[in-house]
């Protein structure tokens, strides 16, 4: 179910996103969508776009760049800061989280050790496969790729193509080798 969650959020606003607004599909109300719910995000580039059915916990610690999409289906987690650059594609049902349960000590049950939150940063010219997950504290640096289904515990170099659990990187992708290098011919 899509929600918006926040202190700077109301109830009628809560109420008006989860059974309304999340549910626009049309380009015309996706636009509207997102200068709607955009408003109430630390910053939103005017040329961004959330669409339908996303769940977003305290916008008003989100940043959000130029151009840069916010896809269906997808969690993104204000609590410990998040800034999303310029330019990027996430994919479907991305889950980005800044919270998460403590679990470091083994004598105390985790439930009741506590939360923690960390900022995550993602750079500019990102894009994210279908269904990533993203820990807290992790930086993505700019023009990175991260494979489908990855879940990302570290931080990524930019420049590189990630992918696995947990992800590891794959190449540079200004090396020119793999399937199809820099300039888009084929590589060793």
């Amino acid at each position: 179910m899509a929600t918006i969650k926040g202190s700077n959020i109301g109830p009628a606003f809560e109420l008006a996103y989860e059974m309304v607004i999340s549910r626009w599909t049309t380009r015309q109300l996706t636009r509207v969508r997102s200068r709607v719910v955009g408003a109430r995000f630390a910053s939103f580039g005017s040329s961004s776009r959330i669409s339908f059915q996303s769940r977003i916990l305290e916008p008003a610690r989100i940043s959000v760049g130029e151009r840069s999409s916010i896809p269906n289906w997808s969690v993104l987690d204000g609590r410990g800061g998040l800034d999303i650059g310029d330019d990027c594609l996430l994919g479907f049902e991305n889950v980005i989280l800044t919270s998460t349960h403590e679990s470091a000590s083994t004598h105390i049950p985790i439930r009741v050790q506590g939360m923690y939150q960390k900022k995550v940063v993602i750079g500019d010219d990102v894009w994210t496969g279908c269904r990533v997950v993203i820990m807290p504290g992790v930086t993505i640096g700019s023009h990175s790729i991260i494979g489908a289904g990855s879940v990302v515990t570290r931080d990524v170099p930019a420049w590189t193509i990630c992918a696995g659990v947990p992800a590891r990187v794959i190449r540079d992708r200004r090396s020119g080798t793999g399937p199809a290098g820099p300039d888009g011919q084929e590589g060793e």
